[in-house]
């Protein structure tokens, strides 16, 4: 076997990647060496393609760009209506109308106790049902469980003042009954007088199948007036109406 001449070509050493331990060099281990990394070696640098992030999908219908802010309305700052003004309108209403009341009536009340009768207060309901020409109107008494027929047979006006022949007949129970009168231009409540003399009709009881008739007579100046046929606590049975 020949000896290549000295001097000959040689390969060109190529330095290891960077990390990889030097080869042996010539002569320091018997035989050859091998191309790959000693076991335990790192390896070398991975080399791939550029990761990437996922893209997220957008609704092609949506706006590009900032939305615009939410629309403002003026009645977002208009302050609520109350009722309370209303409300105290009403009350304030009540109590006028209330003082008003008391005030036309004192003088009729403090009559009233002056004389030791007993009166009651004027009612909406106490309205004319008939008017007085010697006609009557059926009533029922509820307090008493009664029914009958009260009649103003002839009435007058005198200078004692309203004078009337009445007459109260009873179908069925037993009537306590009483008198008042109201002046329907003012409103004011007038009681009988409780003696005037020989066929006077004072308060008292009828019972069924029996009628009582007298006079009845109210101190007032004239006019149209309404003549209510009352139960013994002075509760309104029903009425009549005279004219001035």
């Amino acid at each position: 076997m020949t000896q290549p001449p000295q001097g000959s070509w040689q390969p060109p050493v190529v330095p290891p990647p960077q990390g990889w331990p030097n080869p042996p060099q010539p002569g320091q281990y018997p035989g050859q060496y091998s191309a790959y990394p000693p076991q335990g070696a790192p390896p070398p640098p991975a080399w791939g393609p550029p990761t990437t992030q996922p893209v997220s999908e957008r609704d092609p219908y949506a706006p590009i760009g900032a939305q615009p802010p939410a629309s403002v309305s003026i009645d977002q700052f208009v302050t609520p209506r109350t009722r309370a003004p209303w409300i105290i309108a009403g009350v304030v209403l009540v109590l006028l109308i209330g003082l008003f009341w008391m005030g036309s009536n004192v003088d009729r009340f403090m009559a009233s106790a002056d004389s030791g009768v007993a009166t009651r207060p004027v009612t909406p309901s106490a309205i004319p049902t008939s008017v007085a020409s010697g006609n009557g109107v059926e009533f029922h008494s509820t307090r008493d469980d009664a029914d009958g027929i009260f009649e103003i047979v002839d009435y007058r006006w005198t200078t004692r003042g309203l004078e009337l022949d009445v007459l109260i007949e009873v179908s069925s129970g037993t009537f306590s009954y009483n008198f008042f009168a109201l002046d329907n231009t003012t409103t004011e409540e007038f009681i009988p007088l409780t003696s005037a003399g020989p066929g006077y009709l004072s308060p008292g009881t009828v019972g069924a199948g029996n009628s009582v008739e007298g006079t009845v007579i109210f101190p007032k100046e004239r006019g149209d007036t309404t003549v209510i046929l009352a139960d013994e606590t002075s509760r309104q049975v029903t009425a009549l109406s005279v004219q001035g």
